[in-house]
């Protein structure tokens, strides 16, 4: 079992830093040390935390080794990926010969390395090797400006006979509900007075 003396002024941070640092795995740590300073046994704070008594070791070295500053440090690594091994020549077949897709590339990858990768890892490692997607767009045909002037005059022209056209059936469609409703007003004040 570790034996750790802690001072006032490593108390005061921990009970701070357990609420207020801003990563939660770095406030459960914090507690954790809190805890083991306020005397609790570690069989007893990793049952109230939840947690495997190892990791409770780990941490209580680092925080003997390095202080509080051990605790907010992170040593992960993941693992590389196989593909690392062909990054050279996958980047230099890419370069000569583009994919037009990531599924495109996932199939050459496999040809090339004989190595069977999914879209989402292909994209994370093309992009951890320095290449990104390119966005493909139509190139517009050579066009007839005077053919493209007649269409605009037509075009115009068409425009403001609809707008008309529009209008007039719209004054056409409310007299008819205007006119509807004065007929039906007469004929209530015809049978109240009748």
């Amino acid at each position: 079992m570790i034996e750790i003396s802690f001072t006032e002024e490593s108390i005061d941070q921990l009970f701070r830093e357990r609420y207020e640092h801003p990563h939660p795995l770095i406030q459960r740590r914090m507690e954790a040390l809190y805890l083991k300073s306020q005397g609790l046994k570690n069989l007893q704070i990793a049952q109230i935390l939840r947690m495997s008594r190892r990791t409770l070791q780990k941490w209580l070295h680092a925080f003997e080794n390095e202080g509080i500053e051990g605790l907010k440090r992170f040593n992960r690594t993941g693992q590389k990926s196989k593909l690392h091994n062909h990054s050279q020549s996958i980047e230099d077949y890419f370069r000569d010969h583009p994919p037009r897709s990531i599924r495109e590339a996932c199939l050459k990858i496999e040809e090339l390395t004989g190595l069977k990768r999914g879209e989402t890892p292909v994209r994370s490692f093309l992009k951890s090797i320095g290449m990104s997607l390119r966005k493909t767009g139509a190139v517009p045909g050579k066009a007839d400006p005077v053919a493209q002037e007649e269409f605009k005059k037509n075009t115009r022209a068409n425009f403001g006979r609809c707008q008309r056209r529009e209008k007039r059936s719209i004054l056409r469609r409310c007299s008819t509900f205007y006119l509807a409703g004065i007929c039906w007003l007469f004929m209530v004040l015809r049978k109240d007075l009748g």
